[in-house]
């Protein structure tokens, strides 16, 4: 498996250890999974570098992966549809600040929605650092909303079920 680089105090060093949360995610992406899931732990602990380690996982087990985090203005769209990158780079560009890009996150069920209407069936979507920035009403809609993504996928295909911002 690929490792990704990270940056720390100033130096470049490889993502190791958590094999057993990288087994998790190739568990994941065996299976399949019904729900969300949300990662949790205190600042600091390795969240972000798992989750774009998981990434580099899932893009290796064939995935189309979109991976976004409002704190760090990254996005990551790897779906082989250019009509999606455009509108991810144009919603970047259009930000100003971590709070609006924060108000960014319902689009990513839309871009969900998007690429299994294209036809992709592997698809993760990854949302990093977004809790903080959003209240409870609009976390709760997007845990929903990819909810939704998961336990109706073929209505999703169909043409039914776009999220409305």
């Amino acid at each position: 498996m690929k490792r990704i680089e990270l940056s720390f105090a100033n130096l470049k060093v490889e993502f190791y250890d958590r094999e057993r949360a990288l087994q998790q995610v190739e568990e994941f992406a065996r299976r399949g999974t019904w729900h969300p899931v949300v990662v949790f732990g205190p600042e600091g602990c390795g969240k972000t570098s798992w989750l774009r380690q998981s990434v580099e996982i899932l893009k290796e087990l064939s995935f189309s992966v979109i991976y976004f985090n409002p704190m760090r203005r990254d996005f990551l769209v790897e779906v082989e549809l250019k009509s999606i990158e455009e509108k991810v780079f144009e919603l970047l560009r259009r930000a100003s600040s971590a709070d609006a890009l924060a108000g960014f996150i319902g689009y990513v069920i839309d871009f969900a929605i998007e690429a299994m209407r294209a036809g992709r069936k592997k698809l993760a979507m990854i949302v990093d650092d977004a809790f903080q920035y959003v209240r409870d009403r609009e976390a709760a809609f997007f845990v929903k909303g990819m909810l939704e993504v998961i336990e109706y996928p073929g209505e999703l295909r169909e043409g039914g079920g776009d999220c409305s911002h």
